[in-house]
């Protein structure tokens, strides 16, 4: 099941990412989508709810340089930081939080 949620910035719906199972897969670009100033990753606050209805656990980011990053929607939950930079209200979670590992 694809999520898309709307940016305000761009005036449209993007796609945010796939839930597979009880995962949700986001394929990112580290050069547009890395947020420095937390040292992470962000994703659309409204999709939380969306996500836990949904029986989702866990957020896997996959970049486009084929880094993989996983944690679990608990640990978004207990340690991400909501900020809005343009683009609507996100959660975003440093990558200290997360695990790398391969595909």
């Amino acid at each position: 099941m694809k999520i898309l949620a709307f940016d305000p910035f761009k005036r449209k719906k993007v796609l945010c990412g796939e839930v597979v199972g009880d995962t949700l897969i986001r394929d990112v670009d580290p050069i547009k989508h890395f947020m420095r100033v937390v040292g992470g990753y962000g994703i659309q606050h409204y999709v939380f709810p969306i996500l836990k209805k949904n029986g989702v656990k866990k957020i896997i980011i996959k970049e486009l340089n084929g880094k993989n990053w996983e944690a679990d929607l608990k640990t978004w939950e207990e340690n991400s930081r909501t900020m809005d930079f343009g683009h609507g209200k996100q959660i975003f979670l440093s990558l200290k939080y997360m695990k790398k590992f391969s595909l």
